[in-house]
């Protein structure tokens, strides 16, 4: 695929963030629809990490998860970018534009508007050039100790799946790639080594039956794997680092299922007088609390504690209860969200 350069005329002071509008909880999927939307930056640093912040020069690999249940045979998915002009509000994030997404890809034509067009497909490269300014994030951090937790900006994707343009079904989704100078970032008590790096959550399993909500032990409806050597005959290794294609068995009757995380960051907070922490030397004092939310393409649901942001870890919401397969062939998605940019998700057939 071709590698598409953000243009140099971003500014970092000028940008602003902007409220997912994918992550609607009408759990059953019955028509064209996209559930996940997800930044991964070229690891430069060998330390082997799904990185979901990107510096200038580094490549990002954004991927959406596009559910088409219908079997709809032209579906398109375009990437915008919408960048910041004074006095002028984003289209990928203005309600007004969004009653008519794909009309927003015209935009993309009269610079004038802001909205740039990334390319097309299921998943983009996208290249932060060296141009852009992110030093004045630094230079605030270092004016102001209540921004010395937040050296980072966004600009919002706009992505949009259409099929048979102009007239068939559109869905739209909305994605903030986070920005922040991690390469000139040092160590407390530095001004610059308050912000913490964001990485994009993990799933560790996914099971059926756990014991518990807060182990999400149980018996494994997937496998993860790093090959497709790890995975049994029929079965492929899958971009979300599980085995897929076998189509697995689930069982009748009401199932309880889960999806273990992995360990999630912790990163600073900042008041008035700068981190909220006792020493310098003191580790970051807040922890993530990553969230799912599920969705199947068939099913009967009842009992089901919905996911909530902030929800002391949200052990609910990685535990979806008192579901029952539907007679045929279904998908189970399931897509993590860390509440700092950050998602994930794995997606599993079952016959």
């Amino acid at each position: 695929m071709r590698r598409q350069a953000l243009p140099l005329v971003i500014a970092a002071a000028g940008l602003v963030g902007c409220t997912s509008g994918f992550d609607r909880n009408d759990q059953i999927v019955n028509s064209l629809r996209i559930l996940g939307v997800s930044a991964h930056v070229d690891d430069t640093t060998g330390m082997g990490i799904d990185w979901g912040d990107a510096d200038v020069g580094d490549t990002v690999h954004l991927k959406a998860l596009v559910v088409n249940p219908a079997g709809l045979a032209t579906v398109t998915v375009t990437w915008l970018a919408c960048l910041p002009i004074a006095g002028q509000t984003q289209p990928c994030t203005d309600e007004k534009y969004l009653r008519e997404p794909a009309d927003i890809i015209g935009l993309a034509d009269d610079p004038s508007t802001g909205v740039l067009k990334l390319g097309t497909g299921l998943d983009v490269d996208v290249q932060v050039p060296d141009a852009i300014d992110l030093q004045s994030l630094i230079d605030r951090a270092k004016q102001h100790p209540n921004a010395e937790c937040a050296i980072y900006t966004q600009i919002p994707l706009l992505v949009i799946a259409q099929d048979d343009p102009p007239n068939g079904p559109v869905f739209a989704a909305v994605k903030n790639l986070r920005l922040s100078p991690w390469k000139d970032l040092t160590a407390p008590p530095d001004p610059t080594g308050y912000y913490v790096r964001n990485q994009n959550p993990t799933i560790t399993a996914f099971n059926i039956s756990p014991s518990s909500a807060a182990s999400c032990d149980g018996q494994p409806l997937a496998a993860p794997c790093k090959t497709d050597a790890d995975c049994a005959a029929g079965a492929a290794c899958g971009d979300d680092g599980f085995c897929s294609g076998g189509g697995g068995v689930f069982p009748d009757g009401d199932q309880t299922i889960c999806l273990a995380t992995g360990q999630p960051q912790s990163y600073y907070t900042c008041g008035l007088d700068g981190p909220q922490i006792d020493d310098p030397g003191d580790p970051p004092n807040v922890p993530e609390q990553p969230s799912v939310t599920w969705y199947m393409t068939g099913g009967s649901l009842s009992g089901y504690a919905a996911p909530a942001n902030l929800s002391g870890g949200s052990v609910a919401s990685r535990t979806y209860t008192h579901f029952s397969r539907p007679p045929g062939p279904f998908t189970i998605y399931g897509v993590v969200r860390d509440g700092r940019d950050g998602q994930n998700w794995i997606a599993q057939d079952f016959q």
